[in-house]
């Protein structure tokens, strides 16, 4: 049996395309022209850039920060606190890790600490 999406009903999702069964927090920042995929969690004070792309089953933890133009493919789970440049695509199935600062790409299935630094493939 298919889940229904959750979303506050005080986040604002005008222009935000967002996918079956999505939960999103309170107070969670979606920009218009986004995108937040399938089975994907926005928890509170979170940030979803601009021309953001969330692919399906992500995780974006409270106060994390995607800024613009950022893609997150399937599965991708961004820590507490952490933020996520301008323009860069974090490979499937990553973790970036709380407070962490992402500078540059980040493969798939890699696990992102501190700033830019990754570990995995």
């Amino acid at each position: 049996m298919p889940l229904v999406s959750l979303v506050d009903p005080r986040v604002d999702t005008d222009g935000v395309d967002l996918g079956r069964e999505t939960t999103i927090y309170e107070q969670a920042i979606l920009c218009p022209g986004s995108v937040v995929g399938e089975g994907s969690v926005v928890f509170m004070i979170a940030v979803i850039g601009h021309g953001c792309r969330v692919r399906e089953s992500c995780v974006i933890g409270p106060g994390a920060v995607l800024n613009a133009r950022v893609e997150l493919v399937d599965g991708v789970y961004v820590g507490s606190n952490a933020t996520v440049l301008p323009d860069v695509k974090v490979g499937a199935w990553a973790t970036v890790g709380a407070g962490s600062v992402v500078l540059e790409d980040v493969p798939p299935g890699a696990t992102c600490w501190a700033s830019a630094r990754w570990t995995g493939r």
